[in-house]
């Protein structure tokens, strides 16, 4: 028995049918809900029909129909304040896996050929545009899509495009310019751009010049196999993606070893390599946004990065997702950043990584991971981020996605941060060498020494820092290593608080990018830092922190202080180096006290403190 019920022949008079409901059944117009016979005519008619005082609704029952040309979607008008009658459209089928449209021609399946698409609702269908894109929409208010699929793609096409201010020219109007303000009061609801088969090879939604209020919930984007963006997003503002999920394949096609014909895995390994290098793309693109909220979200298996920043975009928040890459192998190079920031964009600024990001990887054994995000520019904040990739699994050993920065707050509690020494090779101030050998070089033109230890047979090695005050005032302390890798090979080094046992470990990444480790400890009566290592290390220390609570940020470079003026009560240092002037300032009140350099040109150089005398004035004596 056939689940497409027959209608009963009823008049096609719109007059007529209205008496009904508002709305128009295609199988009224001699549509083919089993695909077989060409619907396009029966589509067209129905969508004709959809004009003032006839109809507003096209109803297509379950079943799918085969379309073989673009069909053109009504006119929408608001109404105004002359009392004009306005009037929407609707496009409704049974369900978003019922009711379908199979289309495979190369250009889109709906498409408004007017200035204004407006008040329009599209529910409950899927469309499948193998070759083709799904819908085409320009400048309007409430463009509405609820539970509608996107099933097949075209290479390079679109499940949804919203064009903004320009529209698309045609035979009739060449020239043709819409009114120019975009479109507004967007919307994406349960809906899916998915493809199993072969894998989606386009954009589920591209959106342009929507000017205010865009929305996309609880939407799916999944199974991408080509280089293209999921949802692509070009000069929007006020922009809210919650709860939607993202995902991209590993590339297929790629044939199996077989070493009977000489095919061997290495050669598997390194065209699967070729083929995932190509996916550079982001799972969301935005180019020149502003206020967008990435809330909630989940993207998962193999992606470059879950979001790359272009153009002049701002104020973008992703907060609250879970983000699980763990494709990365000898077969797949893809990084799965949460951000990477074009370094053209060179005016975008606050994106803002924020608490309640969980970010989960999985590594396989040789991987090379790296920081959480690329931004050349200067643009991203994290704000009490952690990377919870888990380490009670057999990818134990494996690194942990590194922090670059961590904001701006905290204060550091910790003698000698950045490791400082009076001579270039010299051993650290306020350090105390208790086992192993350790070689040091202070780090040319920036804060920071490089340490080396050379023992590689397990052996117990160790350097001891101090805090200036015990570690018990507060309950938790927060310890922070901030450098860079150059061994090669992903290293631990253990921390102990107290230098009685070890307390947790800091997992370095094995590439050399600037890495930011974190790690809370309970408070303990002591005031010793201990730097253990059990393997050869070749590493750039630039800070070590030890912050009271649980704090997430602190400033950056809060090792190294430049000032003009400074007062203290009492000043104990190790050595203090004097700039040379090219000349004496006047003596004073204000230099009164100043010990002051000058370069001898050739002869010994002459240091000058000013004196006080004894009628009053002040003048500049030799030391």
């Amino acid at each position: 028995m056939s689940r497409y019920n027959p209608i009963p022949d009823i008049s096609l008079l719109a007059d007529r049918f209205r008496l009904v409901e508002n709305r128009v059944n295609v199988l009224a117009l001699g549509a083919d809900p089993m695909g077989i016979k060409d619907s396009t005519d029966a589509l067209q008619a129905a969508l004709n029909l959809c004009k003032p005082g006839k109809f507003n609704t096209v109803y297509v029952p379950i079943g799918k129909y085969k379309i073989t040309r673009t069909l053109k979607l009504p006119f929408q008008q608001r109404p105004n304040t002359y009392h004009t009658e306005g009037f929407g459209f609707k496009l409704v089928g049974d369900g978003i896996y019922d009711t379908g449209f199979i289309y495979d021609g190369i250009g889109y399946i709906f498409e408004s050929d007017h200035d204004m698409t407006e008040a329009c609702l599209f529910q409950d269908f899927y469309m499948n545009h193998r070759n083709g894109s799904g819908i085409h929409l320009i400048q309007g208010a409430h463009q509405m899509f609820e539970r509608v699929s996107s099933t097949a793609v075209g290479h390079g096409k679109y499940g949804v495009y919203i064009q903004g201010l320009v529209g698309e020219p045609t035979p009739e109007r060449p020239n043709r310019e819409t009114a120019g303000y975009g479109s507004y009061m967007v919307s994406f609801r349960n809906c899916r751009f998915w493809q199993e088969h072969g894998g989606y090879k386009g954009t589920g939604v591209r959106v342009e010049d929507s000017v205010l209020c865009t929305e996309f919930r609880n939407c799916f984007f999944s199974r991408s196999l080509a280089n293209f963006p999921h949802l692509e997003l070009v000069r929007c503002d006020t922009v809210t993606v919650d709860n939607c999920a993202f995902e991209r394949s590993e590339q297929e096609g790629i044939p199996e070893a077989d070493p009977a014909n000489g095919r061997t895995e290495e050669m598997v390994a390194a065209e699967s390599r070729a083929a995932n290098a190509l996916m550079t793309e982001p799972l969301i693109k935005l180019d020149a946004c502003h206020s967008v909220k990435l809330l909630n979200c989940h993207a998962e298996w193999t992606f470059e990065a879950f979001v790359g920043i272009y153009g002049h975009t701002s104020g973008v928040i992703i907060d609250g997702g879970k983000l699980a890459h763990y494709a990365i192998d000898t077969y797949n190079p893809n990084k799965g950043y949460l951000v990477v920031v074009d370094d053209n964009s060179v005016h975008s600024r606050d994106i803002y990584i924020t608490r309640n990001t969980y970010r989960t990887q999985v590594d396989h054994e040789g991987s090379t991971v790296g920081p959480e995000w690329i931004d050349n520019v200067g643009c991203v904040s994290i704000q009490n981020h952690y990377d919870y990739t888990p380490y009670s699994n057999a990818n134990d050993q494996h690194e942990r996605r590194s922090v670059p920065r961590i904001g701006s707050a905290g204060a550091n509690i910790l003698k000698n941060p950045s490791l400082f020494a009076v001579g270039q090779g010299s051993q650290p101030q306020d350090i105390d060498l208790v086992e192993g050998e350790w070689t040091w070089r202070q780090l040319d033109y920036k804060s920071g020494i490089n340490v080396k230890q050379s023992k590689a047979d397990g052996s117990k090695c160790r350097f001891r820092m101090k805090t200036v005050e015990s570690m018990d005032k507060w309950d938790f302390y927060t310890f922070v290593f901030i450098g860079r890798n150059r061994s090669g090979v992903s290293n631990q080094i253990w921390i102990d608080i107290g230098g009685d046992t070890n307390d947790f470990v800091v997992r370095t990444p094995s590439g050399d990018q600037q890495f930011t480790q974190t790690q809370t400890f309970k408070a303990k009566q002591t005031e010793i830092v201990d730097i253990v290592v059990y393997q050869a290390i070749d590493i750039d220390i630039l800070a070590m922190y030890v912050v009271p609570g649980l704090a997430t940020e602190l400033p950056y470079g809060s090792e190294v202080l430049a000032a003009s003026k400074m007062e203290v009560v009492g000043l104990q240092a190790s050595g203090v180096q004097l700039i040379a002037q090219p000349s004496l300032p006047p003596a004073s009140w204000e230099t009164r006290g100043m010990i002051v350099r000058q370069d001898g040109n050739g002869e010994e150089d002459k240091i000058f403190i000013c004196k006080r005398l004894s009628d009053g004035s002040f003048t500049w004596r030799e030391i």
